[in-house]
């Protein structure tokens, strides 16, 4: 289950269904999360041409569906820069996780069954093993993060809120790297998480802890 929905993680819906085009701009997204690039450095489309050994075409696609995403700005005559997250904004970011994820929440608390609580345990279980087998990037651990919360709020049958939380998460996880992780990953970790206990909480149908956990956990990130 895992690597069917790391598989997914960071592919914009912006993007056309091109493999290369996908690979530039997870790439350069990845970097960017895990703090290779910062706000100081200039990307230039030769560059990203000449480190992947790809075609201009599909550099060009990812650079351009990443400023849309506002993720990067074009910088005249001299390349992109990756845009800063103002400190104002975090809270801007927290407050719009704890309104979609609360709300994603109580829409599915009444249709969780047996089994997509069990698919929330194994994708923990998955992670776990995972991290326990080799070192996850800052990147890595934001996707395996990520996913759990993206698997949770499918179960409220809302693409759309979905939508708009991955989108949410993605901009969290630059901001993280921008202001609170300094290279310090232990938030991002499973065990060290909210995630089991807010799995504990689903499971004995207890929506008031459930609801507890994941306000924790969306505080606890942005600190």
């Amino acid at each position: 289950m895992l690597a069917q929905v790391m598989a997914k993680s960071g592919q914009s819906t912006r993007l056309k269904s091109k493999p290369l085009t996908q690979m530039v701009y997870d790439r350069i997204l990845g970097e960017i999360i895990n703090g290779e690039i910062t706000t100081n450095d200039i990307i230039t489309e030769g560059r990203l041409v000449q480190e992947l050994g790809v075609s201009k075409s599909p550099v060009r696609e990812a650079l351009i569906t990443l400023c849309n995403e506002n993720v990067l700005r074009s910088v005249p005559r001299a390349g992109y820069r990756v845009v800063q997250i103002m400190s104002r904004e975090i809270e801007d970011l927290i407050e719009t996780r704890r309104v979609l994820e609360l709300a994603l929440l109580e829409r599915s608390f009444p249709l969780l069954t047996e089994e997509k609580i069990t698919q929330l345990r194994l994708y923990l279980e998955e992670a776990d093993e995972l991290e326990m087998n080799r070192y996850l990037t800052v990147h890595e651990r934001w996707q395996v993060n990520t996913n759990f919360h993206l698997l949770l709020a499918s179960f409220a049958g809302n693409r759309w809120l979905s939508n708009l939380l991955e989108q949410t998460l993605r901009t969290s996880a630059r901001a993280s790297t921008q202001y609170f992780l300094h290279g310090d990953d232990r938030k991002l970790r499973t065990k060290e998480g909210n995630h089991p206990m807010l799995v504990a909480a689903l499971t004995q149908r207890d929506f008031k802890a459930a609801r507890e956990c994941l306000l924790h956990d969306i505080a606890d990130i942005m600190k």
